[in-house]
């Protein structure tokens, strides 16, 4: 029984958070209950069982007065005390980023034949391309050829032939399938989730991370969906 009213402390705590986070929620717990489900990460979806079974012990306990019949866990308030801690100290986006250093990308002066090997050697399916001051001005793919080919009935690929010949499709709106986001090295975890879960004509294939968050800041790392699964 030791653990029972710890357990509604905590519960009390994370409910401050997320009144904070979900401030136009009844209930803010529901609300990241809700939020956890539609994740595209499987082990946000089985913590919103987990969450949804506590907030519904907690509700039996506090309003059915069955405490002396109930005895929560130690792992149950590990639990609660792991989800206070990221709000906490939240994970952000220049903590799960692959930086610059790490990232394959191109400049418009670049050939064309090389980066397509890379490419293909690689499986990359997105290469944001960088000026001097590594701001991104565009993205080049296998896409991007095919657009060349359709709309200037474009070919062959000459061996001097460099990434500027294809500046009318490398641009970031230009992309027919595809969007990308901004995002400061600050951004938490959560708000890079909800840009990826949520609905567009355009998919987001990969968010830019800046210092500041602006498209012309220089670039410091790239978040895609990959990145996410590997950070929990």
């Amino acid at each position: 029984m030791k653990n029972n009213y710890r357990f509604l402390e905590l519960y009390k705590e994370l409910e401050m958070y997320l009144d904070g986070k979900f401030p136009s929620s009844d209930s803010s717990i529901k609300e990241y209950i809700h939020t956890l489900e539609k994740s595209m990460v499987k082990e946000d979806v089985s913590k919103a069982a987990v969450l949804d079974f506590l907030r519904s012990t907690r509700n039996h306990i506090v309003h059915r007065n069955v405490d002396e019949y109930v005895e929560i866990s130690s792992k149950a308030i590990q639990f609660l005390e792991n989800e206070i801690s990221k709000f906490k100290n939240p994970i952000l986006s220049i903590n799960i980023m692959t930086t610059l250093k790490k990232v394959y990308y191109i400049r418009t002066n670049y050939n064309t034949l090389e980066v397509l090997n890379n490419i293909y050697t690689n499986s990359y399916d997105i290469v944001p391309i960088l000026n001097s001051q590594n701001q991104v001005i565009g993205v080049f793919s296998l896409d991007v050829i095919l657009k060349s080919i359709y709309q200037r009935g474009m070919g062959k690929i000459e061996k001097e032939s460099v990434i500027e010949d294809f500046a009318d499709f490398i641009g970031l709106n230009d992309q027919i399938k595809e969007r990308f986001e901004f995002v400061s090295g600050k951004c938490p975890l959560d708000e890079i989730m909800s840009l990826f879960d949520s609905k567009n004509e355009k998919k987001l294939k990969m968010i830019f991370v800046t210092g500041n968050g602006s498209k012309k800041a220089p670039l410091i790392g790239i978040i895609t969906p990959h990145d996410i699964i590997n950070s929990k």
